[in-house]
């Protein structure tokens, strides 16, 4: 396989798993909110505050996750016993947003290759297509590393990944199909 090939590739589809995560951060501050219960007297005030502060953090989960997605492509993953490939899709072609029907679906998928990592030491940068892509990963480490704590471990949460490690190939796919 070489960069330019046309290849066909069998697999389940997941969402970039950045992307992933902070959806699925933002959809659970969604759900803790409905299952709030109303202050009692005396408590509205501290309650307010603390409902800013949720807001405020929501805000900024969206903003972050908006930011990965700025380029209008949409990166999929997925993984075989030979390697991963990484799907840069264009959302303009993901008819009637349907994302969310192809995710974790089991597909075929024609595509041409634009980038291949060999083996363990290269790897694709999830974050390329953004700003955050002109910053070392040791300085991204820190940031992410909130997200990974102890109070997050009780949760059935993916594995936050930003790079994939090879090997690995970025497919610009012509089309999925079942």
């Amino acid at each position: 396989m070489k960069i330019g090939d046309f290849i066909e590739i069998e697999g389940e589809l997941q969402k970039n798993p950045l992307i992933n995560y902070m959806d699925i951060f933002v959809d659970l501050f969604r759900m803790a909110d409905i299952f709030a219960e109303k202050p009692q007297l005396g408590g509205k005030t501290q309650a307010k505050a603390q409902k800013q502060q949720e807001n405020e953090t929501v805000k900024q989960i969206k903003a972050f996750a908006d930011e990965l997605k700025h380029s209008g492509t949409i990166d999929f993953i997925l993984s075989d016993t030979a390697g991963t490939v990484v799907l840069s899709a264009q959302e303009q072609y993901l008819s009637n947003d349907n994302i969310s029907e192809i995710i974790g679906g089991h597909f075929k998928v024609l595509g041409k290759v634009i980038a291949i990592c060999k083996d363990e030491t290269e790897n694709i940068d999830l974050l390329r297509k953004t700003t955050l892509s002109i910053l070392p990963i040791d300085l991204l480490t820190e940031p992410f590393s909130g997200f990974q704590n102890d109070d997050t471990k009780q949760f059935n949460l993916p594995e936050l990944k930003t790079q994939i490690s090879g090997p690995a190939v970025i497919v610009i796919p012509v089309a999925i199909y079942a």
